[in-house]
């Protein structure tokens, strides 16, 4: 639990952060399964790596940055 609300972090989420621990991830808003004030919440989205020549972000498919 977050001050603004619940993150969900997924083992594929790990698996990148692990690999490249200063990726940069977005928080992306989803419908929660709780219920209450805080109930917002969100889970880590795309990511982009520290340095990368690319200026579009990466994704996950399948466990597998692209």
């Amino acid at each position: 639990m977050l001050a603004f609300g619940w993150l969900t972090v997924t083992a594929d989420d790990v698996a990148i952060w692990q690999r490249y621990p200063g990726a940069a991830f977005t928080l992306v808003e989803g419908p929660s399964l709780f219920d209450g004030p805080d109930d917002t919440e969100y889970h880590l989205g795309t990511f982009e790596l520290p340095g990368a020549q690319s200026c579009s972000p990466c994704s996950v498919s399948g466990g597998v940055a692209s």
